[in-house]
């Protein structure tokens, strides 16, 4: 099936926060982050105090290629980072990782597993980000900052079904 993702682009987006070592994909609780910060998929949890969260937003539709039919997309992606050591340290976080979206990624393979137990491969072609990190308020605790991107991503084999690709462009 060509265009399929088989996972969020929020799931795949965290999972190469972890590769790239700008975060550690959610904490397995054998004790801090090697990296300082722990990333979640879709929801942040209350802890640990100082996180990321990589959720899903508006994306971009770039109309359909004939005679495939397949429709290009960039995924709305949104990274949001929360810390209570100060104001700006999750600014610092966020332009961190919207810097490295610049420089690190190109055509990243990114492996996640699904429910089946089936490995599925995504190509991450580019993130672009879509402003600067931006303040998203606070808690009375803990302070977030966000930076908002647009990610080409497209899957390009699986386990059981060989190569595919998908609607990155």
């Amino acid at each position: 099936m060509t265009g399929v993702l088989y996972h969020s682009p929020s799931e795949i987006i965290a999972q190469m926060l972890d590769d790239l070592g700008l975060a550690d994909l959610q904490s397995t609780g054998t004790g801090d982050p090697l990296t300082g910060w722990t990333v979640f998929p879709i929801h942040l949890p209350e802890d640990p105090e100082q996180a990321l969260v990589v959720k899903d937003t508006s994306g971009r539709i770039h109309g359909r290629m004939q005679p495939t039919g397949v429709i290009g997309e960039h995924y709305g992606i949104q990274i949001l980072a929360r810390s209570s050591v100060d104001p700006v340290t999750p600014y610092k976080r966020v332009k961190l990782i919207l810097e490295a979206f610049d420089t690190l990624v190109n055509r990243e393979e990114v492996t996640l597993i699904d429910d089946n137990s089936v490995s599925r491969t995504y190509r991450v072609n580019a993130v672009t980000r879509v402003g600067p990190a931006v303040p998203a308020g606070n808690d009375g605790q803990r302070f977030f900052y966000s930076g908002n991107a647009v990610a080409s991503i497209e899957l390009v084999e699986t386990e059981d079904e060989g190569s595919e690709t998908g609607t990155g462009s």
